[in-house]
This record gives structure tokens, C-alpha cells and sequence, in this order.
């Protein structure tokens, strides 16, 4: 269970819970599907050098460390709440959580109607 940062904080008061829920599930689903293309690519580079029978390297390296060693959900509610991805409730509008713009967005979480 993820107590901090609060849902109030979290949102400051810009979005509802189911809103907030969608956006972290959405963006929790994005930090999964990276996770698993840099592990895929990594076990791709293993069997080819296996393969060629070069020696035995760790590949965690390569590997974003937080997407290696925290839960999704963790690090999706870390990147809303340090701003780091783009919400879209239109499909169309950037929408920021805080009152600061996103410098740069890490990630693109999909539209959340606010009718649904």
C-alpha cells in the first residue's frame, strides 16, 4: 500500500480518485512494458554473446535501476508526483498535476475521460 505522497497531495486537488487510479495504473502500465523491452533486449544481447561464446557479463547495467528494483506503482506515483509525465483528460490538452509546466516529460500517460 502506498501511503506518501497522499492522494491530496498527490493530485492537489486537480483530479478525482478514480481519475488519479487511471492515471497510475496507466502510467504503472508503461513503466512495466519498458521494463519488459529492456529486459527482452538484454536477454537478446546474452544469447547472442553466449552464442559466439564471449564470457558472461551482468546486464543489470544496462537496465534503468529504478524500473529494476521498485514496483510499478511506485515508480509510476514517483513520476506524478515529481511531474515527470504528461496526463492528457481530453486526448488532445496537456494537463499538469502541479502549478510548474513538466521541464521534460519521461512519460506519456493515455487520456482519462472524465465521463468514464
Amino acid at each position: 500500500m502506498i501511503t506518501t505522497p497522499s492522494i491530496s497531495e498527490l493530485s492537489h486537488d486537480k483530479l478525482n480518485r478514480y481519475e488519479l487510479t487511471m492515471v497510475a495504473a496507466k502510467t504503472a502500465r508503461l513503466v512495466t512494458d519498458e521494463y519488459v523491452k529492456q529486459r527482452e533486449g538484454i536477454e537478446e544481447r546474452k544469447s547472442i554473446n553466449q552464442s559466439r561464446g564471449l564470457e558472461k557479463v551482468s546486464y543489470d547495467q544496462y537496465m534503468v535501476p529504478q524500473y529494476r528494483d521498485e514496483r510499478a506503482v511506485r515508480v509510476a506515483v514517483d513520476k506524478l508526483s515529481n511531474d515527470q509525465c504528461t496526463i492528457y483528460l481530453d486526448g488532445v490538452t496537456p494537463f499538469s498535476l502541479s502549478d510548474k509546466a513538466p521541464e521534460t516529460p519521461a512519460v506519456q500517460a493515455e487520456s482519462v475521460s472524465k465521463n468514464a
